[in-house]
């Protein structure tokens, strides 16, 4: 499993708004510029005023911004590949090249693809499964395939099938 965390610094001004904030911020600037000191205070107190006034506009245009400290993570998830494969009486049926029935037909294919599903399955979940009337999931983890000789259910269900897979 492979993480690639990525922290950045990311702002939602309210209202989705930059320009509101300057404005907010220009006017309480303009405000700290424009509102008379206590003449009665020394030049330091008049100076203490003076910054944490402009502290307190500072955090406002902060908090307007919303900051967040967003850390992104990124997992990499196997995914799965289901083979749904007919083993209803159906697939008896011999109309395929070659006088084949469909189920021979079908064990031929799913044999040659073997190898490239071994290939697939360093990535992904590999099910086979077949189905009838009932589901029924065929253990498979790369080599042969144990799928039965004949193909006897009584009839194909495949959309509980893919419900069920």
């Amino acid at each position: 499993m492979h993480v690639d965390p990525k922290a950045s610094l990311h702002f939602e001004p309210i209202f989705g708004s930059y320009l509101l904030i300057m404005v907010v911020g220009t006017l309480l600037l303009v405000s700290l510029c424009l509102v008379g000191t206590y003449r009665a205070t020394s030049k330091l107190r008049q100076g203490t005023l003076w910054i944490l006034r402009l502290s307190v506009i500072l955090l406002v245009v902060l908090s307007l911004l919303r900051p967040a400290w967003v850390t992104l993570e990124s997992q990499r998830q196997r995914g799965t590949v289901v083979l749904l494969v007919d083993s209803s009486r159906s697939m008896q049926i011999t109309d395929m090249p070659g006088g084949q029935s469909r189920w021979d037909s079908l064990r031929t294919a799913v044999q040659q693809s073997l190898p490239d599903l071994e290939v697939l399955n360093e990535d992904f979940d590999i099910k086979f499964v077949t189905f009838d009337e009932q589901r029924r999931l065929l253990e498979w983890s790369g080599g042969d395939l144990p799928l039965p000789a004949t193909a006897e259910g009584g009839q194909s269900d495949i959309a509980q099938a893919i419900v069920e897979s």
